[in-house]
């Protein structure tokens, strides 16, 4: 009976360790299939992240080399920027040259208006009070009447030169 009690209790030990071993078979092949699935999921990501890696990198090369445009563009517009304020500097100096200019020009015809007034006024005086005829007449010889002829002649081409300057003006 010893024999028989060893042999059941053998029987039964090996009985519960294959059912304990087809359990853990089991486990292990579901296990297996888990990580067989999860390094499947990560080759997957791993690809994903290395075309991901390969998109972001071009878009980095593409970025820096719009933020190097963009940089080059700050540049050109400084640079004319730069030539703009010349250029108003250059007109404003201009202008205030040109006002100078009307200035002098206004003065320089008051001038030419004032000098002819007085020597309208002064003709107008001298008229007055004696003739031309009578300014040549009374030379006192044949060459100071011709000299007197031509002193009026000149005289009367420069007044007229002096109302043309002032009708230019």
């Amino acid at each position: 009976m010893l024999k028989l009690n060893n042999f059941l209790l053998f029987f039964f030990g090996c009985l519960l360790s294959f059912s304990s071993f087809s359990q853990t078979k089991d486990e292990l092949k579901k296990q297996k299939t888990e990580l067989e699935k999860e390094i499947s999921y990560t080759t997957e990501l791993l690809n994903k992240t290395k075309r991901n890696k390969t998109k972001s990198l071009n878009y980095l090369k593409v970025l820096e080399s719009q933020i190097k445009s963009k940089e080059q563009l700050l540049i050109t517009l400084h640079i004319e920027i730069t030539l703009i304020n010349k250029q108003i500097k250059k007109t404003e100096r201009s202008i205030i040259d040109t006002e100078e200019s009307i200035l002098k020009k206004a003065e320089n015809l008051q001038n030419l208006k004032d000098e002819y007034a007085k020597m309208i006024y002064a003709a107008f005086k001298q008229k007055g009070s004696r003739n031309d005829l009578m300014f040549i007449i009374s030379s006192d010889d044949f060459n100071q009447a011709y000299k007197r002829i031509i002193y009026l002649k000149q005289y009367t081409t420069f007044r007229k030169n002096q109302s043309q300057k002032i009708i230019e003006s």
